[in-house]
């Protein structure tokens, strides 16, 4: 399969992905993004050029693990997502969230505090500034 027929594949699984958490469906939600994941072989990942709809898998599926509380597999995904993306924060977010549910709150502030310095946040939907803000705050007082 060729680069562009595997992101192909990659982002008709995140779709549907996406349709099956409307839907609250978590397990199937899960099991997509899985296969969009899947779809992009690892000799493909370095010769390709976008890889949005692979980091939305990873990101996508990390925030299903999360709801699910399974938050050190979801931080696995995030950690593969931002290896791919440096640049996507809403990423860098979930991973800071789910340190601070596994109670690693040094890991949680390092993550929160990467977030908001990096000033890309400011292109962000106010409620993900607002969560972020709010973690931090939640990881500050664990520390205390």
């Amino acid at each position: 399969m060729s680069n562009s027929a595997a992101l192909e594949a990659c982002e008709r699984w995140r779709l549907r992905g996406n349709e099956a958490y409307k839907q609250d469906d978590l397990s199937r939600a899960e099991e997509c993004y899985t296969k969009g994941v899947k779809s992009v072989p690892c000799n493909d990942i370095s010769e390709s050029l976008c890889l949005e709809p692979l980091v939305l898998c990873y990101s996508n599926r990390a925030a299903v693990r999360m709801t699910c509380k399974r938050f050190r597999d979801a931080l696995g995904d995030c950690l593969v997502a931002a290896t791919l993306d440096p640049n996507f924060l809403k990423v860098r977010l979930r991973a800071a969230n789910c340190h601070l549910m596994l109670g690693e709150v040094e890991d949680a502030v390092q993550y929160f505090n990467k977030f908001t310095e990096s000033g890309g946040y400011l292109c962000l939907d106010r409620k993900v500034v607002l969560e972020a803000a709010d973690g931090l705050q939640k990881a500050k007082v664990s520390l205390l």
